[in-house]
């Protein structure tokens, strides 16, 4: 379990890194949800118990981050008063899942971020066609890492640390800047070609 913490960790201080160039705005969703798995990562490395409550939080509210990240990069900003009742929601969702025990109450955000996610993505599938089949990827990461732990219970814990990791990562390098400019490379004139070649 140590090790998938690990692996989780480097995720997100890969994520972390990776959208630095990003507008401030997304910049910040992404990182928050990196800290939170951050968090999750922590968790797990001490124990089965406290990583069990803390996934509960974490996948109500980072998938919900990632989300808005999502929404930000593929169609702009969105309205305050929305992202406040939205994030207020996942956080109820997901405190209230780790006090009751109900994982179900905590992947209802997860899901409906996932669902959202792609929808953003094929809505730019046109013109961010690499970056939009990416995020559906690693969107469905999650879900299936979601599901797993539904269906196995503390016993999926690794399938869900695994999933998370590569569904951050994925979003996270999805969602990072690209370069567009084209280096154009001067043709240098073959001198002796062109060169009269003297009589001996």
């Amino acid at each position: 379990m140590i090790a998938l913490a690990v692996m989780l960790l480097a995720a997100a201080m890969g994520g972390w890194l990776a959208i630095g160039g990003a507008s401030p705005d997304v910049r910040s969703y992404a990182r928050f949800a990196c800290v939170l798995y951050a968090a999750l990562a922590a968790a797990g490395a001490t124990g089965v118990q406290l990583a069990l409550s803390v996934t509960l939080i974490v996948s109500a509210s980072a998938p919900v981050f990632l989300a808005l990240a999502v929404r930000l990069s593929f169609r702009g900003p969105v309205m305050p008063l929305l992202v406040g009742a939205i994030l207020s929601i996942a956080c109820v969702a997901g405190i209230t899942a780790a006090a009751t025990g109900l994982a179900m109450l905590a992947f209802a955000p997860l899901l409906f971020s996932v669902v959202a996610m792609i929808a953003f993505s094929l809505r730019q599938l046109r013109n961010l066609r690499a970056q939009a089949l990416q995020t559906i990827a690693a969107s469905c990461a999650l879900l299936a890492g979601a599901s797993a732990f539904t269906a196995g219970g503390v016993r999926a814990m690794p399938a869900l640390f695994l999933f998370s990791a590569a569904g951050l990562l994925g979003i996270l390098l999805a969602l990072a800047p690209r370069s567009d400019v084209v280096v154009e490379q001067e043709r240098v004139a073959d001198v002796r070609a062109g060169a009269i070649r003297q009589p001996r």
